[in-house]
């Protein structure tokens, strides 16, 4: 897409989509996915929701 210059990695001047989870998923039982809850969405590095 030739975003290099814009997205890829977090870098300062770089624009980001990212969410805060209020558990980690990787240390969580598979069965307990659906009991973890969004606790901020950011896009383009702005936060736009927070719980």
């Amino acid at each position: 897409m030739r975003q290099e210059n814009k997205v890829g990695t977090l870098e300062v001047g770089k624009e980001a989509d990212f969410i805060v989870l209020s558990q980690n998923l990787f240390d969580i039982q598979p069965t307990q996915i659906n009991q973890t809850q969004v606790l901020e969405t950011y896009l383009k590095g702005e936060l736009i929701y927070e719980q």
